[in-house]
């Protein structure tokens, strides 16, 4: 009679457990929409970001944010620099964490292939330091959407042009970087979603998408 009794009150507990997952506790609800960064072939300042997914509405936010590394960089350094920005901010697929760069501080650093370290920062919006949630710029919270970006130095400042209009502000870099003719700055990009709508903060992996060359 006692194990019966004991069965009974496992079943009881284990059916109220499950009542308040479905209920008042909630069951999380993840958006891991699809999003996709292809290069231009023929101009290395301009890419193309995809969003495929459910939109976050007046509750969420969609933020791209965009890292740089100056020089070129060889395909051991780009691994690591995308590698590290998945193990630490991306984290997993499902659920990231935010990304809180701070004024002319690399955000991260790599080993490079000589051996030196390798900074990588965020662009900041005209010497600020971007912040979460919209990042170096807001996209769309309405689901679907495609853009082109493309990248242009005006007198010596850095503009960034979404689908051929001209941002408000340019971006900049480090102002302690001396920069000379001919030197690299190679642009990285990810999409960052959250919303209250879902449990998850969303990070798509970290692609390199160009390079701006100086003249």
């Amino acid at each position: 009679m006692k194990s019966r009794r004991r069965t009974s009150i496992i079943i009881l507990v284990a059916a109220f457990v499950f009542l308040c997952l479905i209920s008042s506790c909630g069951i999380p609800t993840y958006l891991v929409p699809t999003v996709t960064f292809t290069k231009n072939s023929t101009d290395p300042s301009s890419f193309t970001v995809s969003y495929k997914g459910d939109g976050v509405g007046d509750t969420g936010k969609v933020g791209l944010l965009l890292l740089y590394y100056i020089g070129d960089v060889t395909s051991s350094e780009d691994n690591k620099i995308t590698s590290k920005f998945s193990s630490t901010y991306k984290v997993s697929t499902y659920d990231g964490i935010v990304v809180s760069p701070e004024h002319d501080t690399p955000l991260y650093t790599i080993t490079a292939t000589g051996g030196e370290t390798g900074n990588v920062y965020a662009f900041e919006l005209d010497n600020v330091p971007v912040v979460a949630p919209v990042y170096t710029h807001p996209m769309s919270t309405e689901g679907d959407f495609t853009n082109v970006i493309r990248f242009e130095i005006i007198d010596e400042d850095i503009w960034m042009f979404i689908d051929g209009e001209k941002q408000d502000v340019p971006i900049s870099i480090n102002h302690e970087i001396v920069l000379s003719s001919s030197d690299c700055i190679r642009i990285y990009a990810a999409i960052s979603v959250q919303s209250s709508q879902y449990s998850n903060l969303y990070w798509s992996s970290l692609s390199n998408v160009g390079y701006i060359r100086v003249e």
